[in-house]
């Protein structure tokens, strides 16, 4: 059984899978990545999440109680 596309979908390389051409958006979020700061998580839970900026604190804080 092959499911059909209907005409009214377009595909572009941004966007491999059929979109509705005429569909529309609430609002245009933009994302400056240089912007985003990265995060480690864990051990064990991502609950436990720690930003790069501050891991080196983190880590001198905990020193001891994770062994």
């Amino acid at each position: 059984m092959v499911a059909e596309v209907s005409d009214n979908t377009t595909t572009s390389p941004s966007s491999p899978t059929p979109t509705d051409a005429d569909a529309k958006c609430d609002q245009v979020i933009e994302i400056t990545l240089s912007e985003l700061e990265h995060y480690i998580h864990g051990p064990f839970t991502s609950d436990l999440s720690t930003s790069l900026s501050k891991f080196l604190d983190f880590v001198k804080k905990m020193d001891g109680k994770m062994k």
